[in-house]
């Protein structure tokens, strides 16, 4: 029970060492994963999956520079 729940992260801390060995870049990675999910008797596409890509930051909208901060009425907060 214990092996079966770890075989997960056990491979995947092995899939670099494992890929390096297959030569290397994606190609290497893809087998070494095929090989580990095998022998771990995990899932197909545990190992490759990619992981999502992160959130993008919103854009800063940039103040125009035609336009100006509008100025309070006075009373309303402004200088008299």
């Amino acid at each position: 029970m214990k092996d079966k729940t770890l075989a997960p992260l056990h491979a995947a801390s092995m899939l670099p060492t494992v890929a390096e060995m297959y030569g290397g870049g994606e190609r290497g990675r893809k087998i070494a994963a095929w090989v580990l999910e095998v022998e771990h008797e995990l899932r197909p596409g545990t190992l490759n999956r990619q992981p999502p890509a992160p959130a993008a930051a919103p854009a800063r909208v940039q103040p125009s520079k035609t336009e100006s901060n509008p100025v309070p009425p006075c009373g309303e907060g402004g200088v008299a």
